[in-house]
């Protein structure tokens, strides 16, 4: 990856011709949904920030949805823009409708990850901590067994990572663990079984 090596201003310079030539997809082919959400997508997730395009990301989205209402890559492009402009709840509500569609059409084996991450920082932003703690590793362990080496999900589940502030709640939790005294009498609480992880795939 050009940026991961150093070379930012060529990814820059990249990534302003991918977004040219969705522009000009889109003004060759108006109607075609999918080409508004690619182009949605890439003005809300660009690792370069000066380059995100939020406003017109979440409007692209809206229009991809209009004209395919299950488009689950529109949904999902619009829940990621909301959450880039910072309106969280709205955020929450694309994001889960894309994993309805998602689980309604591809069943168990949707891809969720992107969905998930999104999720559990949006939920954090709104001090629902728990909810986003569940949704954080749930798309970890999506990641880890469906799609590991997927930059841009590496690159959000870091961002995660920072909000959440993981590293410091994983260290702390293995501190207690650490000072806890020894006994002999059984844990009910660590003989219970974790909570069931969906496994979808994208149908798109």
């Amino acid at each position: 990856m050009l940026r991961s090596s150093g070379q930012s201003q060529e990814a820059a310079q990249a990534a302003r011709e991918a977004v040219q030539a969705w522009r000009r997809a889109i003004q060759l082919a108006p109607d075609t949904y999918w080409y508004k959400s690619a182009l949605a997508w890439l003005l809300a997730t660009l690792p370069h920030p000066e380059l995100q395009r939020v406003d017109e990301a979440i409007l692209l989205a809206k229009k991809g949805i209009e004209l395919s209402p299950q488009s689950t890559n529109s949904w999902r492009a619009l829940g990621v823009a909301h959450y880039r402009a910072s309106h969280w709840s709205d955020a929450i509500t694309a994001l889960e409708k894309s994993v309805d569609i998602r689980e309604t059409v591809a069943g168990k084996t949707g891809d969720f990850g992107f969905d998930w991450i999104f999720l559990a920082m949006a939920h954090w932003q709104l001090d629902h901590k728990q909810e986003a703690r569940r949704w954080y590793e749930k798309a970890v362990e999506w990641m880890e067994k469906n799609n590991p080496d997927n930059e841009e999900l590496i690159r959000f589940r870091q961002e995660a990572e920072d909000l959440l502030n993981v590293a410091d709640s994983d260290q702390r939790a293995e501190s207690q663990t650490e000072d806890a005294p020894e006994t002999d009498e059984p844990n009910n609480e660590q003989r219970q079984p974790s909570t069931d992880q969906k496994e979808t795939t994208d149908d798109e």
